[in-house]
């Protein structure tokens, strides 16, 4: 029992399975035999489980004394970042109302285990869930609340890069600059962007990372955009597409590209980058992105004006 001690707010018997190490017919027997006893809470509507806060407590310290306990977190935070990851593709396409509902189910456990990747340095797990996390948060428009997780992992990546630096590092700093959508960038956090980025397109293109490319000229775009560099904006976002064209699902590349285009007043081109954001997210069965597209591209869409000729005939 003292296991279960590591879930934040409720969690399933798959869960249960991953993080104690037992097998699924056994998870099911000591999660019922301590709903039973009531040192557990079920509920019956999606089969998820909970432990009373005090509970909980009580149970870390006997988890701690137990010699078990690093075991016992590492389990659990390779378990939901690894959800995290998997669901990335979900949230993006047809079955994106399960899997945002799952997501929502598992976001505190996820949180924790985002937590103690950052604290244990765990650059890896961050990235593998990173894109999970990012498409989660923006799908929400929760933007503050992501600072929580991206501020923490950027800091860790601005740390690491000095030892051990990498290429896909730029995808931590482009989710964190993405959730800053109001935000101004000072000189000195425009500078140090262009610095990371450029620094991760060199690792990227001397290893031959394909993904590191991308991300890095997509962030390299992103702070162009910040800074109302238009012109450069496109041609950095074009460069990622053309570096990894997967990166548009979750990045919306071609959209951003449109919303440049419009802000120089150009809406012949940025009507044609919308259809193409439009067209990927019916390729992908992103309702989000078609929702979002659709009423750019009608807004921008000449009108005909249909001149009627009242003359009185002779």
């Amino acid at each position: 029992m003292m296991k279960l001690s590591a879930f934040q707010h409720n969690f399933s018997v798959k869960a249960v399975c991953r993080v104690t190490g037992i097998d699924p017919e056994t998870a099911v027997l000591r999660t019922t035999e301590l709903v039973r006893k009531s040192l557990l809470q079920a509920d019956p509507e999606n089969g998820r489980f909970e432990m009373h806060p005090l509970l909980r407590q009580y149970t870390e310290k006997h988890l701690s004394a137990s010699g078990y306990k690093d075991e016992v977190l590492d389990a659990h935070k390779h378990h939901y970042l690894n959800l995290a990851r998997e669901n990335e593709h979900g949230l993006i396409g047809e079955k994106m109302l399960a899997c945002r509902k799952n997501m929502d189910a598992e976001f505190g456990n996820i949180r924790k285990a985002w937590q103690r990747a950052v604290d244990q340095k765990d650059l890896s797990a961050l990235l593998g869930a990173a894109k999970g996390v990012y498409v989660y948060f923006d799908m929400h428009t929760r933007y503050h609340e992501s600072r929580a997780l991206f501020q923490p992992a950027k800091a860790l990546v601005m740390e690491m890069a000095r030892t051990e630096p990498c290429p896909d590092m730029a995808l931590i700093l482009l989710c964190r600059l993405d959730m800053t959508a109001k935000e101004r960038l000072t000189a000195r956090q425009s500078s140090e962007l262009k610095e990371m980025a450029g620094r991760c397109l060199r690792l990227a293109v001397k290893g031959k990372n394909r993904s590191g490319r991308a991300f890095s000229l997509l962030l390299m775009g992103a702070v162009a955009q910040k800074e109302k560099a238009w012109d450069k904006a496109i041609r950095l976002f074009g460069l990622s597409l053309k570096a990894d064209p997967g990166i548009e699902q979750a990045f919306w590349v071609t959209v951003r590209m449109g919303l440049c285009r419009q802000a120089q007043g150009r809406m012949d081109k940025a009507m044609e980058y919308f259809r193409q954001g439009h067209k990927a997210g019916s390729d992908a069965g992103d309702e989000i992105k078609k929702a979002w597209t659709l009423p750019m591209i009608s807004s921008l869409r000449p009108t005909r004006i249909l001149f009627i000729d009242l003359t009185p005939s002779t």
